[in-house]
């Protein structure tokens, strides 16, 4: 899908930004690490640079948003949650829901 699509040319390009214009790897690891979607295409990608710095920054970066989506997704519902009964009056509940996703 188109999801895919740019994955993959984002884990490719990527790394090669990065050479071309003289990132640090650990930034570019992070760049990487925090924006390419899979564990495993991160991987794939930070080994383009061959750099022990940018995998173990990018392998840090993406495991902490793999473990810290489950608690700030259960802050978010319990926040929307709030903020839905307070405001029922006004907004129905199923357009926060529409319109937030």
């Amino acid at each position: 899908s188109i999801l895919t699509f740019f994955t993959m040319l984002y884990m490719i390009v990527v790394p090669y930004i990065c050479m071309w214009t003289g990132v640090d790897d650990t930034v570019c690891g992070a760049w990487i690490g925090g924006s390419v979607d899979e564990t495993g295409k991160v991987v794939a990608s930070v080994s383009i640079l061959d750099s022990v710095a940018a995998t173990d920054t990018a392998v840090l970066i993406k495991v902490t948003q793999n473990i810290l989506i489950a608690p700030v997704c259960l802050a978010l519902a319990l926040l929307y949650g709030g903020m839905v009964r307070s405001e029922q009056q006004r907004t129905p509940q199923g357009l926060l829901g529409h319109t937030g996703a």
